[in-house]
């Protein structure tokens, strides 16, 4: 559910020896988007890289859906999501596409069956901003119309999956918001409607204020920030993002809320430090979110934790300081109508049935490291075949070992 866009060209950007196509065509796109980055002020923010399948994955800010750009024949497609960030981050896009397009001289078409535009918002045509964020804010009510009806408190509107799991409150692009925040939103007038959709929005109004620097930095501390020093380069310029926007925000003489401006002290403590941060505050990776280790199986477990894959390419490793849960999976099918038999070393050790799964859990082994670990083996069955989740957590701090049991609790499978 979103407010979508799209557009193709015939025809490649035109480079010195003609027109480019596939690969070519997909650089000169991202050179000159990066250009147009720089120009408006954003270049620190810019990322881009080539999918699995050879799109062209362009992000404008890091809280943003990615724009997808891809070769077809002799010309491109583009496809975009605007509805997680805002209006103004539609313009911006809008833009930036027609930009590219003028600087490697081809044309996009707006035009889909029946002449129908291809922008949902009618943008693309009309330029009519003001629409634009009436569109927006009716998209924000759509939502909180559709929380009404469900049957269970929470959720999240807006932002990755996976985040904003444990809590009650709505998980929004800018921080929690309350239920009776929904009702308010549905019931609404068009002035209260189009102020709730400016607070909730990222990127609201055309251009580049102190508010959209202070919302990028909010954005970014509870949707991207992973609370602890960096593990690799993409949570290093992850890192340097946030120290740019504080930087922009100090230039333009932009005052820092008391909640934003204690998040960010939190968040550079945690980084130099790299101590578990404390699970409240502004930050969804503080708190528990939903990974997805292989296909089916939903874990929990804290944000801040790294994600690791073992040299075998079979076991996911998350871990951080003293801890390390390392995960594996498997399939048995069923050749008779018996119960899946465990093996014996767990035969003995009570059996645990919760949400249509079953485990058992091995003893406390000492390791000659000094570190404990725990095994456990989770079993997921049905008439054909039994899904097996293998789990052992290893720690230097025994009283850690709690965690395995909790973890096993919120454990999930979703897959068929």
């Amino acid at each position: 559910m979103g407010i979508d866009a799209s557009a193709y060209s015939p025809e490649g950007p035109k480079l010195l020896f003609g027109r480019a196509k596939g690969a070519k065509a997909l650089g000169a796109v991202d050179q000159k988007a990066q250009a147009w980055s720089k120009q408006n002020q954003l270049a620190p923010l810019y990322s881009s890289a080539v999918t699995a399948d050879g799109a062209l994955a362009v992000k404008l800010l890091p809280i943003a859906d990615s724009i997808f750009f891809e070769a077809v024949k002799d010309g491109l497609v583009v496809n975009f999501r605007s509805s997680n960030t805002g209006p103004g981050y539609h313009a911006a896009v809008v833009g930036m596409l027609e930009d590219v397009a003028h600087q490697l001289s081809f044309n996009w078409n707006w035009g889909g069956v029946g002449d129908q535009c291809t922008d949902e918002t009618g943008y693309v045509v009309d330029r009519d901003f003001s629409s634009l964020q009436g569109q927006m804010a009716e998209f924000l009510r759509s939502l909180t119309r559709s929380h009404r009806s469900q049957a269970f408190e929470g959720g999240s509107f807006c932002i990755p999956y996976g985040l904003g799991l444990d809590s009650e409150l709505i998980a929004c692009p800018l921080g929690y918001n309350s239920a009776a925040w929904a009702e308010f939103v549905v019931e609404a007038d068009e002035a209260e409607l189009l102020g709730e959709a400016a607070r909730f929005f990222p990127w609201w109004s055309e251009g580049l204020d102190g508010q959209f620097w202070l919302n990028q930095l909010r954005g970014m501390l509870w949707q991207v920030a992973e609370w602890r020093a960096p593990a690799n380069e993409l949570e290093s310029r992850t890192n340097d993002q946030i120290r740019f926007i504080v930087t922009k925000l100090e230039a333009l003489n932009e005052p820092i809320p008391a909640d934003l401006e204690t998040a960010v002290s939190e968040y550079f403590r945690a980084v130099s430090d790299d101590m578990p941060p404390v699970p409240d505050g502004i930050g969804y990776q503080r708190r528990t979110v939903s990974l997805a280790p292989f296909q089916g199986w939903q874990l929990h477990l804290p944000g801040y934790l790294v994600e690791s894959t073992a040299p075998d390419n079979q076991t996911v490793i998350y871990h951080h300081g003293s801890i390390a849960l390392r995960v594996s999976s498997m399939r048995v099918e069923k050749k008779t109508a018996s119960p899946f038999s465990w093996p014996s070393s767990l035969k003995d050790g009570p059996l645990i049935e919760a949400n249509g799964l079953s485990w058992r859990v091995e003893d406390i082994q000492m390791e000659d490291d000094g570190w404990t670990s725990q095994f456990a083996l989770v079993a997921h069955e049905n008439e054909r075949e039994v899904q097996l989740l293998m789990l052992t957590l290893s720690t230097e701090q025994p009283e850690k070992h709690g965690h395995l049991h909790d973890w096993l609790q919120d454990l999930r499978f979703v897959g068929s």
